[in-house]
């Protein structure tokens, strides 16, 4: 049986059931923003986030809110311009039940014209 050991920011640890994973309870939505509640409670969501074009803070909102808390959320950034080589990337700065703060460091001195913050977040 496998398990994805999770600890929060104030050491608080849980563990959720990845063989779960295959008995999804609900995904009321689909496509690139969703969410999904699985059997024992614990709700994975992912989406794709347009933000805008510089370094800094951007906020992020989840489709629905988590009841407790989100444990935890990893993030991607994409490069839609053809043969750049340009940098940059999400820094998780803060956590909530409704959504995330994120900060975009720009390594290149120069940010795509649509970067896009890919994420999965999960909670209950």
């Amino acid at each position: 049986m496998a398990h994805l050991h999770v600890k929060t920011p104030n050491g608080t640890a849980y563990s959720i059931d990845l063989d779960a994973a295959s008995q999804i309870g609900s995904i009321p939505s689909s496509g690139n923003n969703g969410w999904g509640v699985l059997t024992n409670g614990a709700i994975i969501q992912w989406g794709v986030a347009s933000l805008s074009k510089s370094q800094g803070d951007k906020t992020i909102t989840f489709e629905i809110s988590f009841a407790s808390a989100c444990y935890t959320m990893v993030t991607a950034s994409s490069n839609s311009e053809s043969g750049s080589t340009y940098d940059y990337f999400y820094q998780i700065k803060s956590l909530s039940k409704t959504g995330a703060t994120v900060y975009c460091q720009d390594i290149s001195g120069y940010i795509s014209d649509s970067p896009k913050c890919y994420y999965i977040a999960l909670g209950k």
